[in-house]
């Protein structure tokens, strides 16, 4: 989920993970964008006294505003016979982030504490 939390991995932050990858711009920028999603998911489980946050399952593989139409056109996604490295056998682009920035920085820029189940063991 951007590249930062997977459902099975509770209280785990990736940097750089699946679906982020540019063929295009800065991954600094993606990393600053990533870190403000994790920094303000710590502050969310801290102020909440959670001893845990895990990603709902149902939201795991899914990400707001990817997979529409918008991104058929759009040279990872659009033509499903020219396969390469970033695309799984379903045809799916699971390395590059298909959009531009500026939907990403939104995307993070506030942790989505909704799709998230948080634990007070």
């Amino acid at each position: 989920y951007y590249g930062v939390t997977h459902h099975l991995c509770p209280n785990m932050f990736l940097l750089g993970g699946p679906g982020i990858v540019l063929g295009h711009n800065s991954i600094i920028f993606i990393g600053e964008c990533q870190m403000t999603y994790i920094k303000s998911g710590i502050e969310e489980l801290l102020l909440k006294g959670a001893s845990s946050v895990r990603l709902r399952e149902k939201f795991y593989g899914s990400i707001p505003g990817l997979g529409s139409q918008q991104d058929e056109n759009k040279v990872f996604e659009g033509d499903k016979f020219c396969t390469g490295w970033y695309r799984n056998s379903r045809g799916i682009n699971w390395t590059f982030w298909p959009t531009n920035l500026i939907s990403f920085w939104w995307n993070t820029l506030r942790f989505d504490s909704e799709n998230y189940i948080f634990s007070y063991d």
